[in-house]
This record gives structure tokens, sequence and C-alpha cells, in this order.
């Protein structure tokens, strides 16, 4: 039997799960599992599980579900930015009047042939491989369990020789205890004149490296740290090399709630008892 709320108070929710075998819900709603006595599985509607209480599901030996559905929506963001940066759009384009400016004509930058780095190798980062195909890029990704086939790509063994040989950096990483200030004040240093689009949660980057960061390269990324006041200093910080982006990479036409995904990893489990996609809790994602 399926269950729709005809209310979403949390009062009605609460009553609601307490006899559910599966649940379908959001990071927001994730803490009614503390009034679940048979739940087995609580299918998120997104990717990330960073603000989920995951000890708490696996203390009560629930799975979580998750979905990378609109993960084709995010990496078209993450190369419209990155067009945005390389054909000086900011320059050249006058937002008030809608028409391009007539200004002195400095040199833009190519895609073309540029070394591209992929720090993080999921669905995201994979989308984003795919739809740079025609720009003869070479690759270099730290992954370790996938076989690399292409003859464009080279697994690297860390993230510092990621950062060392890219042009490009896309940070497409979960936020974990072991990512939490991937990028940080030590390996920051090494950093110049590189394009870095960070498409992970702000805390992959440590908020006291931002300012060596942006001396010598272009940074994009959500500040919104869970740390509000790292967050309010950053969107007052001044730089042209700095550029904040919200997430709002999934707000598109067909971005929607990703049903589909977690119909099929539903059904996956009711007929073969396990999920498709789901989360590992000693990787925390």
């Amino acid at each position: 039997m399926i269950v729709v709320p005809n209310e979403y108070k949390k009062s009605n929710l609460r009553k609601l799960i307490v006899d559910a075998d599966v649940s379908i819900g959001s990071w927001s709603q994730s803490n009614l599992v503390n009034y679940a006595h048979k739940l087995k599985v609580y299918q998120n509607t997104g990717a990330g599980v960073d603000n989920f209480n995951l000890s708490l599901f696996q203390d009560k030996n629930i799975i979580i579900g998750n979905t990378h559905e609109n993960s084709i929506y995010v990496a078209e963001y993450a190369i419209a930015i990155l067009f945005y940066i390389l054909k000086n759009f900011d320059y050249y384009f006058d937002n008030r009047n809608n028409r391009f400016k007539k200004v002195n004509k400095i040199p833009t930058k190519t895609l073309y042939k540029k070394k591209i780095g992929l720090i993080g190798y999921g669905a995201i980062s994979k989308r984003i491989q795919s739809l740079m195909k025609g720009f003869e890029n070479n690759f270099f990704i730290n992954n370790y369990s996938k076989k690399i086939k292409n003859n464009n790509q080279q697994k690297i063994q860390t993230i510092k020789k990621i950062l060392e040989l890219s042009d490009i950096i896309f940070i497409c990483v979960p936020l974990t205890s072991k990512t939490k200030n991937l990028i940080n004040k030590d390996n920051s240093k090494i950093l110049k004149n590189k394009i870095i689009i960070n498409i992970s949660r702000a805390e992959v980057i440590d908020p006291n490296a931002v300012k060596s960061l942006i001396k010598h390269n272009i940074l994009i990324y959500d500040s919104n740290y869970s740390d509000k006041k790292k967050s309010k200093e950053l969107e007052d910080k001044k730089s042209k090399n700095l550029l904040l982006s919200h997430y709002i990479a999934a707000i598109d036409e067909f971005a929607s709630f990703p049903l589909s995904h977690i119909a099929t990893n539903l059904i996956n489990y009711s007929i073969k008892g396990r999920l498709i996609n789901y989360v590992d809790y000693e990787k925390e994602y």
C-alpha cells in the first residue's frame, strides 16, 4: 500500500512513518526516522547526505537510497560557468542594457585541448567529461576503482598532482569527513593561473585558503558554509577572481523531482531486495 500524505505537517508525518516500510523524502524530513519502528529504506530525493544524521540511520539498520538523475543539469551548469569565464562575458556583455559593450578587445581563452582535472569521478564528473568530448581535452582523474579506458584520460594517484597538471579543475566530491577542507592552505599554494569550479559543498574548500586561491586563480563556488560568519566574509569579498554561485544548477526546465530514478530504485528493492543507488555508511555517501 502506498500512502501519500494529505498534509505535510510534521505531526502528521510522524504518525504516518511509524508503520512505514519505505519512506521517500529529503534531508529536511530525515529526522522523522526517530519515530519509525519498521522502516527498512529511506529514499532520498537527491544525491548528497551530508545533512543527514547517518549514525541514526545506521543504528536503526535503515538503508538510505539516493539518486543522481539531475547530474546532467549540474554538469551543463558547470560548463556554462566555465565558458562565461573563458570568453570574458562579464567584460564584454552589458547586462543593464542587454547588449554587448563597445570596449577595447581583449583576448579570450579557449577550452580546446586544455588539461582538465576531475576531482571525484561520479555521475557529475562523467557527464562533464562526456559533454566536453569535442574539445580534445586531456583529463586527469583521481579515481582508484574504475578502469581507465580512454586514451585522453589518465588516472592520477594524488589530488596534489591533479592540481599541478590541470589548467581547469572541477571539484565534484561528496562532502564527508575525509573531503572537508580537501582544498586547503597547503595544497592551494601550488595553484597558479588555474580555473577552479567547485560543484561540491562549500566546506570542501577551506575558507582560510580562499584568499590565497583567488590571488593567482579564478575560483567559482557556493560560499554557503555552515559557519555563517565565514559565508558573510566571503560574500563581502570583492575580487574579479572570485565568482560566487549559489546552488541553482539543478533548477532546469526538465530537472524536477527525480521520480523515474526513485521508482526504478525502489522497484529493484521490491523485486531483488536491494537498491541500485544507496549510501555506503563507511564512505559517508
